[in-house]
């Protein structure tokens, strides 16, 4: 996940060579109980860091990545401090889409 920073004019700052968090494993994924979403729940030293992201960051935008192309740009409204992220579709579709082929949870009704 990567910083748009607000002083640019044009919206967005992406450095793919240092990104502020790289995820490779999670605690556990779901799929939401209503089928249209993915939650996962980050490890625990990848929950603190994204926290301290989400702090830094807040009322600010965040690029997830994954595959080599920007799946959502994700509004920061407060800080997410419990480790869970949670994917709706259709709103965050590609990401949602990503999280659910990625770790191989049931399909979307």
């Amino acid at each position: 996940m990567k910083p748009a920073h607000s002083g640019a004019p044009a919206g967005f700052t992406f450095d793919a060579k240092h990104p502020l968090l790289v995820v490779h494993s999670v605690s556990d994924v779901r799929l939401a109980r209503d089928r249209k979403g993915v939650m996962i729940v980050l490890t625990s030293g990848d929950a603190q860091k994204f926290g301290g992201i989400t702090r830094q960051h807040n009322q600010g935008l965040l690029l997830l990545e994954a595959e080599g192309r920007v799946l959502e740009a994700m509004q920061v409204t407060a800080p997410v401090t419990n480790g869970i992220i949670t994917f709706k579709h259709p709103d965050d579709d590609a990401a949602a889409e990503y999280m659910r082929r990625r770790f191989r949870v049931g399909e979307f009704k």
